[in-house]
């Protein structure tokens, strides 16, 4: 009877090692954490996405700052005036993505939260876990080798 069934054939060893050295999946909230460039481009998704957190919520609400309204695309162009973060006395960087005072050029211009009129902010930044790239001294956390 046994012999009418052939046996288990076990897989080529090239299959199992593809198998085992599969790059790992990365998701998309996690990619948002990790890079601030990404972060930029996919703004709208990656802050709706995320779990609610004062920090976040001040950033997402007001990545160019204060006066500048961010538009998908357009980085931090005020277009109303036609300046680049809304003043002359600051520049939109392409290394932080965000806009910087000309005198600061390392340094991020966010603003805190804003009342629920929102007509002033609150004067600093919010206490919260934001995001990777503004927990790490090296700009992001590491991602798996794609």
């Amino acid at each position: 009877m046994w012999e009418q069934v052939s046996p288990a054939q076990e897989p080529e060893k090239k299959q199992v090692d593809a198998i085992i050295a599969a790059p790992e999946e990365v998701s998309f909230l996690r990619r948002c954490h990790a890079s601030k460039s990404f972060w930029f481009e996919h703004l709208v998704k990656c802050c709706m996405e995320e779990k609610p957190d004062d920090l976040r919520n001040a950033v997402c609400e007001k990545p160019c700052g204060g006066n500048v309204g961010y538009k998908p695309g357009a980085r931090c162009m005020d277009q109303t005036h036609s300046i680049a973060c809304g003043s002359d006395q600051k520049q939109f960087s392409s290394k932080l993505f965000c806009c910087v005072s000309t005198q600061f050029p390392n340094t991020c211009d966010y603003v805190g939260l804003w009342n629920n009129e929102k007509k002033k902010r609150f004067p600093t930044l919010p206490k919260g876990k934001g995001w990777g790239w503004m927990l790490s001294p090296t700009g992001g956390v590491k991602l798996p080798k794609q």
